[in-house]
């Protein structure tokens, strides 16, 4: 690297504030109300939902479901956006929407178990979604946290037995393709069963995710499931050695795939309008400001703890061998990350062993090694490693100005001259 430019201004500032401004913008950048604003608009007649243009003069009813983290947020963008058209609508989230909020919302603060909460929100949206036909427009608004919120057992199955079935592939580890299949061939709502239920009305589900895609957020309700969803899940049950012990009626309707309607015009659309990607853009942009050159290293790194923080380490070392312009201050290497983790499960200790394994690998002075988590049961906060104050919590971004989302875990190995 050159040697160290002379102070100004932007020397001045600490470490710590310059970390807490770059994580900031990140929420900015990825702000779930921003991102559905940017997604519906109306202008007079013609009305515009993710990809689909209509005319709002010729629908009778136009309903929403929001679910997940960021459910509050993204029902008030839409319903600000559209304004009287909307004529319908259900917020399931941790978090009330504003005070006077025209539509029903359900307090449900469990992301991934299935809980009485969430089963009687489920079962609304259900009613909502069935209550749609031709001339309707539907738009389900999910976010990460949905895969609980909306967990709508078999009948026949209870809610304690598929609690205890979705707790147990949890805690046996079972990677998040066999746990999604299984909750796509079992759950009422999930799988796209709640796009099932409407007949003959257009699909606009608006989507916040965290890399993974937008049709794996809460088990892809208004998605069509792949083909392969029934055998997947018989072969996750198995592994669990539960097939055999359900009852034959939840057996038989594992194997039987939802109907959808998918002629011309019906067929339901999925649209990502807020993910990683919008975060790590921003905090690169932030970080440019700053004269730290910014590198995107990974937009979902699948990786555990360990391998993530030495992985995003090891990149930023890259980084800092290569030459730079005298009026450079540093690098900035970024990664959207998961920790291994599946949607809505507790991270607190995912975060702790990732800043431990960076407290362990760092070995410049001048390197900080954060992770962001956006959302979801912990409110958003910022934690940091570095190679002389060791792991410690750092401000709270709730507190901050800025939205609120859930992209999910976002790492940053910083090396400054400052």
């Amino acid at each position: 690297m050159p040697p160290r430019p002379p102070p100004d201004k932007a020397a001045e500032v600490p470490a710590q504030d310059a970390l807490t401004a770059l994580f900031t913008e990140s929420i900015r950048g990825a702000d779930a109300y921003a991102a559905v604003m940017r997604a519906a608009r109306r202008d007079g007649e013609a009305l515009r939902v993710g990809n689909r243009f209509l005319r709002s003069d010729k629908l009778k009813e136009v309903a929403f479901v929001a679910a997940g983290n960021a459910a509050a947020p993204m029902a008030s963008a839409l319903v600000r956006s559209l304004g009287d058209t909307v004529t319908q609508g259900l917020v399931i989230g941790p978090e009330a929407p504003p005070e006077g909020f025209p539509f029903r919302s359900r307090l449900v603060r469990e992301p991934f178990l299935p809980s009485p909460e969430g089963m009687e929100a489920a079962t609304e949206a259900l009613e909502l979604a069935s209550g749609l036909g031709p001339g309707d427009l539907f738009i389900p608004l999910l976010s990460p946290g949905a895969l609980g919120m909306l967990a709508l057992p078999p009948e026949e199955l209870g809610l304690d037995a598929y609690r205890s079935l979705v707790q147990e592939a949890a805690e046996r580890a079972l990677p998040w393709e066999s746990l999604g299949a299984m909750v796509r061939g079992l759950s009422r709502t999930q799988g796209g069963r709640l796009a099932a239920a409407v007949r003959g009305a257009p699909i606009e589900a608006l989507v916040v995710e965290r890399g993974e895609g937008g049709a794996e957020v809460g088990a892809g309700p208004a998605s069509p499931p792949p083909a392969d969803t029934g055998a997947k899940c018989r072969q996750a049950l198995e592994s669990l050695g539960r097939w055999s012990t359900l009852p034959s009626r939840v057996r038989e309707g594992v194997a039987v795939p939802p109907v959808i309607d998918m002629t011309l015009g019906h067929a339901p659309h999925t649209v990502v309008v807020g993910g990683p990607a919008d975060a790590l853009d921003a905090a690169g942009v932030e970080s440019a400001t700053r004269r730290h050159r910014p590198k995107l290293v990974a937009l979902h790194d699948p990786s555990g703890p360990e391998g993530a923080a030495r992985h995003l380490l090891d990149a930023l070392e890259v980084e800092i061998r290569k030459p730079s312009d005298r009026n450079s201050r540093g690098v900035a290497v970024f990664s959207g990350l998961s920790l291994g983790s599946v949607e809505g499960r507790e991270t607190s200790a995912l975060l702790r062993d990732f800043l431990v394994a960076g407290q362990k690998h760092v070995t410049r002075r001048e390197v900080s090694l954060g992770v962001i988590y956006t959302g979801g049961s912990i409110r958003p906060g910022i934690a940091q490693a570095t190679g002389t104050a060791g792991a410690h919590q750092g401000p709270d971004l709730a507190k901050m100005k800025g939205g609120f989302t859930d992209v999910g875990m976002l790492g940053v190995a910083w090396y400054s001259l400052e």
